[in-house]
């Protein structure tokens, strides 16, 4: 089932709307009660030393008072609430079927999945946002390594292309994204080529220089725009298996279809792994490679799509190779220029409708969803 996605202000519009709070009915004269020790039961795990504070008592005039609960950060579970809360509350909202209320600090959009509800404090606050990724009390991101920030990851297929650095340092093992992954890596460069492992290097974003990236032309972003590629982008490889933008490796040539003496095929020796890399992520993706880095590694169902760029002319849509990458060249370049922090795939394909291309999203019910990026020119 396709949907058009809607553009960035109607999108941003609808999310105002459906987050801002109905009116908490009956709540005529609310008590603060300033969390002392000790803390209300399955509240959170603040330590003793943290915010110490008095109790303020309502008149004796007032026998049943509404209760509104201040936290520094999260929320707190108020005496006789339900026993399952809901998804997320913002500013002051009621409890279901109570005349009580919460108010937090922080405003948590109600439109978004529960996530870890990000914090400055040096501890970890057990909420009923937790029903959706739980976290113990003490961990600022999730067991699995995300941050707080939950941006999506992009995933870009590498180029047959490549321009040869004439300068720099050898590749430093250690010094690329997922150390987990050198065993295997320095196992793949001896085997087709061990000079490599002396040969000069570069960032992977100026080694590969096919269409998609010379598409993209990062040597003309802002500093600014550099680290946001850096920070959302994943390129697949045959020899690396994934590397960041800013990793530095050297020129190569290693198609993802090779089979390797001792080492078999690259897409056997690779799947296992980058597949358990994406899965840990827990970060929504969205998956630009080519079928043959696919097979590399698959990307979870929930929260991904993979993109599709399609040509449309006199009503038929096709794929076109070289147009293809181009397109995705240049939507990574709308995306890392945007200002908008992208934290769903709506999010992306709203910044790529302001940029002129036409997104419409799939539903699947086995894989992940797909987002078909639509031009109508090449």
């Amino acid at each position: 089932m396709a949907h058009r996605v809607r553009g960035d202000a109607q999108a941003r519009e609808g999310d105002e709307l459906a987050c801002k709070p109905d009116p908490v009915v009956g709540l005529h004269r609310p008590v603060i009660i300033h969390l002392g020790l000790p803390l209300p039961t399955a509240s959170c795990g603040l330590p003793a030393g943290i915010e110490r504070a008095t109790r303020l008592r309502s008149s004796a005039s007032f026998p049943s008072p509404r209760l509104l609960t201040l936290l520094r950060v999260g929320f707190a579970k108020p005496p006789q609430s339900p026993a399952v809360l809901v998804v997320s509350y913002t500013t002051v909202s009621p409890l279901p079927g109570l005349l009580l209320a919460v108010c937090s600090l922080w405003h948590f959009p109600a439109g978004r999945p529960g996530w870890e509800l990000p914090t400055t404090l040096p501890c970890g606050v057990r909420t009923f946002l937790d029903t959706f990724m739980p976290r113990s009390p003490g961990q600022l991101v999730h067991p699995k390594g995300t941050a707080t920030v939950t941006l999506v990851l992009i995933l870009l297929p590498p180029s047959e292309g490549k321009t040869a650095p004439h300068s720099g340092r050898p590749v430093a093992w250690r010094s690329l994204a997922f150390p987990e992954l050198t065993t295997t890596r320095k196992q793949v460069c001896a085997a087709v080529d061990p000079s490599l492992a002396k040969a000069h290097a570069a960032p992977a974003i100026e080694i590969y220089s096919g269409v998609l990236y010379a598409a993209l032309d990062a040597a003309s972003l802002t500093a600014t725009q550099r680290a946001r590629l850096d920070e959302q982008v994943l390129i697949s490889s045959a020899l690396f298996g994934l590397v960041r933008p800013g990793d530095r490796i050297p020129s190569y040539s290693l198609p993802a279809a090779s089979k390797v003496r001792g080492l078999g095929s690259l897409t056997t020796l690779w799947r296992e792994q980058v597949s358990h890399i994406l899965a840990a992520s827990a970060r929504p993706i969205l998956d630009l490679r080519s079928g043959a880095y696919q097979a590399f590694g698959a990307v979870p169902h929930d929260l991904c799509a993979v993109g599709r760029v399609l040509l449309e002319r006199n009503g038929k849509r096709s794929v076109v190779s070289h147009h293809n990458k181009a397109t995705k060249g240049r939507a990574v370049r709308a995306l890392v220029s945007a200002r908008t922090r992208h934290r769903s795939i709506a999010d992306i394909a709203a910044t790529l409708e302001e940029a002129g291309m036409t997104c419409e999203f799939h539903e699947n019910r086995r894989g992940p969803a797909t987002l078909d990026i639509v031009t109508y020119e090449l």
